[in-house]
């Protein structure tokens, strides 16, 4: 009794020794694809980050450069400059629910394009069909 349960434990072990080294093979996989997605990660953000830098940069470029124009109009046209101020008061009063793209429609004198309507369909529901009534 004892020699075959030593013999068939011994033969459980080596059959378990192949899963235990396909399971730590796996695991390998794995750690070593969680570390390639941890630097590919990290370059994204990295990048990310680069861009939105970059972007404040030139925003604030942009922002000096409006600035500057803006007070030359204001010392050469000044009714000008005053509706100029005016009409970006009204945009920057707009509620953010509206659309960008149509108030930049509105400015340059571009017809305004039609909101997508909601097409929801509902799924069709079985209903029970009425039972015959039975004339007595």
């Amino acid at each position: 009794m004892k020699l075959s349960s030593i013999l068939f434990g011994d033969l459980a072990d080596l059959y378990q020794d192949s899963r235990i080294e396909d399971a730590h093979q796996n695991s390998q996989v794995a750690a070593s694809s969680a570390t390639i997605n941890r630097v590919q990660l990290a370059q994204l953000t990295d990048a990310i980050e680069k861009k939105f830098s970059d972007l404040e940069k030139q925003n604030a470029v942009v922002s000096l450069l409006l600035l500057k124009l803006f007070n030359l109009l204001l010392k050469e046209h000044p009714q000008k400059a005053a509706t100029i101020q005016s009409e970006i008061q009204a945009a920057l009063s707009i509620k953010p629910s509206t659309d960008a793209t149509n108030l930049l429609r509105r400015s340059l004198q571009l017809p305004e394009v039609p909101k997508p309507t909601n097409r929801v369909h509902k799924k069709p529901q079985m209903k029970p069909s009425p039972r015959p009534r039975s004339q007595s």
